[in-house]
C-alpha cells in the first residue's frame, strides 16, 4: 500500500480516492488526472484488491478508481464487497464489453477510455473527473436485485398502443436491470436510451434478456414497440419514436453521430406522438436536458417517474424535475416496478 501525498493544492471538499492497478504507470497516470484540479486527492495507491479492503477497514473514501484487470475474474463480487463495507462509488475504467457490463451490474460507474486511444486500458481524463465529481454529489450506489421476483401479470388494455420511455444516465443500466427483473410480460413496450459506450450495447442486451421475462433487444430503424419487450436504442445514433396510422409506436434511427444522442430530442418525440399514452422514467444520473424532455412528455399528458436521488449515483436531472414541479415526488429504485404498474393502470395513461 502506498499512501500518496499530492503536490497540488487540494480543495477542502476534495474527494478522497483510492487508485487500484497492478500497473504502476496506470496508477501514476490516474493519480495525475485525478489531482490535476484539486477536486480529488489520492490517499492510497494499491496494487491488489486486498490492499483496498485493508485500507477501507480504517479509513473513509469517496471513490475507488479501478483498472479492471486488477479484478480479473472477481469483478462483480469484489465491487459488491467494497460497497457493503463502505458506501463508496466504484469507478471502473474499462472498454471491454464483458467486463464493463459485469461491473455495471454490480453498481460501478464506468469511465471509458478515449475511443482513439492506442492503449485501451489507459484512464481517460474527462471520464475520470466526471465520475469522481458524481461521487462527491452522492455516495449511494445501485444494488442489483438479490432475487428474481416478477410482479403479477395484469390485463393492460390496448398495451400495444402505449409505451414506456426510459432515459438512464450513469448507473441507469443497473437500474434498468432491476426493473426488468420484476416487470411482467403484459407490460407495455419499453424503449430505453442509456448513456453507455456503443460497443457494450449488444452484451448489455444479452445480459438483460436473461434477468427476467421480458424480451430485450437492440433497436433498429422501423422496429415496433411491442408489449413484453424492451428496446435499447443505439447509443451512437439519434433515435426518435413515431406513431403508425393504427396507433403503434415505431423506432426511427438516424445516421451515426460524433456526439452522444440527445435524450431531450428522444423524449420530445415520445411526448409529441404518445401524448397521454406515454410513461417517462428517469434512472440514475443525467443532465437537465433529460429533465426538459420529461417536461415535454408531461406537458403532452404523459406520466413521469423519477428515481429518488438517494438511490441514484447522482441526479442533476432528477433534482431539476423535482424543483420545476415536473414530478411531485421521487421513487426509490426498489419501488419503481410497482409504480410503473400503478401508473400504467391509471385513467390518464389509459386514454
Amino acid at each position: 500500500m502506498h499512501a500518496h501525498a499530492t503536490t497540488h493544492d487540494v480543495l477542502p471538499d476534495a474527494a478522497k480516492t483510492i487508485v487500484l492497478s497492478f500497473n504502476a504507470q496506470w496508477r501514476d497516470r490516474a493519480t495525475r488526472i485525478l489531482e490535476a484540479d484539486g477536486h480529488a486527492i489520492v490517499v492510497c495507491e494499491a496494487a491488489t484488491p486486498e490492499t483496498v479492503f485493508t485500507y477501507l477497514k480504517n479509513n473513509s473514501v469517496s471513490a475507488i478508481v479501478v483498472d479492471p484487470y486488477a479484478l480479473q475474474d472477481r469483478c462483480s463480487d469484489t465491487i459488491r464487497a467494497w460497497t457493503r463495507q463502505d458506501p463508496v462509488a466504484v469507478i471502473v475504467a474499462s472498454q471491454t464489453p464483458a467486463m464493463a457490463i459485469e461491473a455495471l451490474s454490480a453498481g460501478a460507474i464506468i469511465a471509458t477510455p478515449a475511443p482513439d486511444s492506442d492503449d485501451l486500458g489507459a484512464p481517460n481524463a474527462d471520464q475520470l473527473r466526471k465520475a469522481v465529481a458524481l461521487s462527491l454529489t452522492s455516495r449511494a450506489v445501485y444494488r442489483p436485485p438479490t432475487s428474481l421476483h416478477t410482479l403479477p401479470d395484469l390485463p393492460f388494455a390496448r398495451a400495444e398502443q402505449r409505451t414506456i420511455a426510459i432515459v438512464g444516465g450513469v448507473g441507469g443500466a443497473a437500474g434498468l436491470e432491476s426493473l426488468i427483473a420484476h416487470l411482467p410480460p403484459s407490460v407495455p413496450g419499453i424503449v430505453a436510451m442509456l448513456d453507455i459506450h456503443p460497443s457494450w450495447l449488444d452484451a448489455l442486451a444479452a445480459r438483460l434478456d436473461r434477468v427476467g421475462v421480458l424480451d430485450v433487444t437492440v433497436g433498429a430503424d422501423g422496429d415496433m414497440l411491442r408489449p413484453g419487450t424492451v428496446c435499447l436504442t443505439p447509443t451512437d445514433r439519434q433515435v426518435t419514436v413515431a406513431r403508425s396510422a393504427d396507433g403503434q409506436f415505431i423506432l426511427q434511427v438516424g445516421e451515426r453521430l460524433t456526439a452522444p444522442p440527445s435524450p431531450e430530442a428522444f423524449l420530445r418525440s415520445i411526448g409529441a406522438n404518445a401524448r397521454s399514452s406515454a410513461l417517462g422514467v428517469l434512472l440514475g444520473s443525467h443532465d437537465e436536458g433529460a429533465a426538459r424532455g420529461l417536461q415535454i412528455v408531461a406537458e403532452n399528458g404523459g406520466r413521469i417517474l423519477v428515481e429518488d436521488p438517494e438511490t441514484a449515483v447522482a441526479s442533476p436531472a432528477g433534482a431539476f424535475a423535482l424543483r420545476e414541479g415536473i414530478v411531485s415526488e421521487a421513487t426509490e429504485l426498489r419501488r419503481l416496478p410497482w409504480r410503473i404498474l400503478e401508473e400504467a393502470l391509471t385513467s390518464v395513461f389509459d386514454k
